[in-house]
Order: structure tokens, then C-alpha cells, then sequence
């Protein structure tokens, strides 16, 4: 875990989930990075659902992935859920 509330988990999707249950010791605001999404089955992407319908106090989610198509039910979940930056874009 980083002293500035920033926490990146490669491929470790019942460690994220455990962190986004988890209280928040050390920092007031944090964020939890799950890297690699493209690479997890649909099983974990299922698992990840529920995080897209539920507010986390004081947590940022992000996930990152080399490619997800924009026609994937967990692309147009995200989608609703937040903002999807795409390399190359610009945020305004």
C-alpha cells in the first residue's frame, strides 16, 4: 500500500474486491487500480459488477486494459457508472 492512499493490483480480482470492502486506515480519500482488465475471464468481470452499482465513500475505482470493445456488457457498465478515457482522448 502507497502512503498516498494509491493501491494497483495486477490481475488480483479477489484482493481488489477485498480492499473495496476494506476501511481506510491510513488515507481519507484513496484509489485502488486494477490493472490488465482485458486479460480476467467473464467470471471476473461478473464479480466486478456489483462495484459499478454501489457508491464507495471516499474510493476511486479505476480500471485499466489494453483493449475491451465498446459492445462489451462491462465497457457499457463502466460506461454508465463513470468515465472511460481512452488513450489518446482528452478530457475537458
Amino acid at each position: 500500500p502507497s502512503d498516498q492512499g494509491i493501491q494497483i493490483f495486477q490481475n488480483a480480482v479477489p484482493q481488489f474486491l477485498n480492499e473495496c470492502d476494506a476501511i481506510s486506515l491510513f488515507s481519507r480519500r484513496r484509489c485502488l487500480v486494477l490493472g490488465d482488465v482485458h486479460e480476467l475471464n467473464k467470471s471476473e468481470l461478473e464479480k466486478l459488477d456489483s462495484l459499478l452499482t454501489r457508491t464507495l465513500k471516499d474510493t476511486c475505482i479505476v480500471f485499466t486494459a489494453a483493449s475491451i470493445s465498446a459492445a462489451s456488457g462491462f465497457y457499457k457498465k463502466c460506461e454508465k457508472a463513470g468515465i472511460i478515457l481512452q488513450k489518446g482522448s482528452r478530457c475537458n
